[in-house]
């Protein structure tokens, strides 16, 4: 079997990489020769259980036009298509993947293909102990859990439906199993805006008394949600100071520490956009619909001419081609510690 580093190491390379025709150039010959490079963004399922206020799904034109759910015919083409050549395999890209009852089906099979990088992206609360428990068993590296407040007053406040006492029971549940020697990391991706800033402090108390191995930290940026305020001049000075103090806190205590300090508002454009479209894939019941996955589109092959994949990295060879793409622009816009 190949052997690949962990996302995050091969995210530090990404960084220290400048020149952006080099990483092209390295994606080309990577994917001809058939190593894994592919990372796989999939919803099982386009809805959520939750309205948090910062998000599109707690705009209800948003919800009337986001349906569909994976059958288990489509979770068996995405993984005979896909899984072979990804590198990372994130169930959950913006809707929540516990809503389809069958999403361990999809963990399962990147486990049988062997992908390196397994990751579950999920608010937590309809996760049941016995799925954390096959996690463990067949080797999920990672469950991040999304939080947009660290006391019960703010979490319940951004992330409507939400029971911060269940996110603290699951935080214990995924803690003590990495106790027992799971290789399971847990990971809290937090959404910072004016009025849950100063909840960015409470993190030192949650990395003494919880298992936490990282924290993503990524300020609001509007996609159509409730509340959409950008965040002050003032708070982003507050910002700054805050995350240069977690930043110590995590150095000191081995948390790895993913946040956005150089483009808090969103103002520039990702240089390598057009690199982040080719290596990000992202599946959804719209998309296998889209490209008829499993029927019209039975290969990678057939999926990259579909696509145009290879045009697409050549195009951003010559001309430096920037992507339309809203996520790939902003992406990545976080410092690795």
């Amino acid at each position: 079997m190949k052997r690949y580093l962990n996302f995050y190491s091969l995210l530090k390379l990404y960084k220290k990489i400048k020149s952006q025709r080099l990483k092209t150039i390295g994606l080309f010959f990577v994917s001809k020769l058939g190593f894994r490079h592919l990372s796989l963004r999939i919803d099982p399922a386009l809805s959520c259980n939750l309205r948090c206020q910062m998000c599109y799904f707690s705009n209800k034109e948003y919800r009337k036009a986001s349906k569909g759910s994976f059958s288990e015919k489509n979770m068996e083409d995405i993984a005979r298509i896909f899984f072979p050549q990804a590198l990372q395999v994130v169930l959950g890209c913006g809707a929540e993947p516990t809503i389809n009852n069958n999403f361990m089906n999809l963990l399962e099979l990147a486990a049988l293909h062997k992908v390196p990088n397994i990751s579950l992206v999920t608010n937590g609360l309809l996760l049941r102990n016995q799925q954390i428990d096959r996690m463990h068993q067949i080797g999920v590296n990672e469950i991040i859990l999304s939080a947009h407040g660290l006391t019960k007053a703010s979490y319940e406040r951004f992330m409507i439906n939400g029971q911060f006492d269940k996110f603290i029971n699951l935080i214990t549940k995924i803690s003590d199993i990495k106790k027992e020697g799971s290789q399971i990391k847990l990971r809290i991706n937090y959404t910072v805006n004016n009025d849950n800033l100063e909840d960015l402090l409470l993190f030192h108390n949650f990395i003494e008394n919880y298992s936490i191995d990282a924290i993503q930290v990524r300020p609001i940026m509007d996609i159509g949600g409730k509340y959409s305020k950008e965040m002050s001049d003032e708070s982003i000075k507050i910002y700054n100071s805050h995350i240069s103090q977690l930043q110590i806190t995590c150095k000191s205590n081995g948390v790895k520490l993913l946040a956005n300090t150089s483009d808090v508002s969103y103002t520039e454009t990702n240089k390598d956009s057009n690199i982040i479209e080719s290596i990000y894939t992202y599946i959804s019941p719209k998309t296998i619909v889209q490209f008829s996955l499993g029927d019209k589109i039975n290969s990678l092959k057939a999926y990259k001419k579909e696509v145009n994949w290879y045009r697409n990295l050549f195009k951003g060879f010559i001309k430096r081609k920037k992507s339309d793409n809203k996520f790939h622009k902003h992406s990545m816009k976080y410092d690795i510690q």
